[in-house]
C-alpha cells in the first residue's frame, strides 16, 4: 500500500483535528462582515456603535485587538500615556 506524499498529507490532515477551524466560526470574505460576525458570536453587538459612547479602556482594548502591527504599536504607546495620567494623584 504505497501512498504518495500528497495522499499521506491528506490522510494526516483528516486524522489531525487539532488545527482545524471550528465549524461555527464565520466564513465571510469581507473583513467588516467577518469582524461583525465575530462580535455577534461573542455577544458584543449590543454595545454602542458610536465612538463617543465607548470608555477609554474599551477603545484601547479594541485598538489592541486590531490586525495591523502599526496600529497596535501606536495603541501601546497611547496606553502607556493613559496609564501614566490615570496613576497620577488627583486624576480619576
Amino acid at each position: 500500500n504505497q501512498l504518495s506524499k500528497r495522499q499521506k498529507v491528506k490522510k494526516l490532515s483528516k486524522e489531525n483535528t487539532k488545527n482545524v477551524w471550528k465549524p461555527n466560526l464565520p466564513k465571510l470574505q469581507g473583513e467588516d462582515k467577518r469582524n461583525r460576525a465575530y462580535l455577534g458570536q461573542a455577544g458584543l453587538l449590543n454595545k454602542p456603535t458610536n465612538d463617543a459612547d465607548w470608555t477609554p479602556e474599551v477603545k484601547l482594548g479594541r485598538m489592541l485587538a486590531g490586525t495591523t502591527a502599526r496600529a497596535r504599536h501606536e495603541t501601546v504607546l497611547k496606553l502607556g500615556q493613559y496609564l501614566k495620567t490615570k496613576s497620577e494623584p488627583g486624576n480619576d
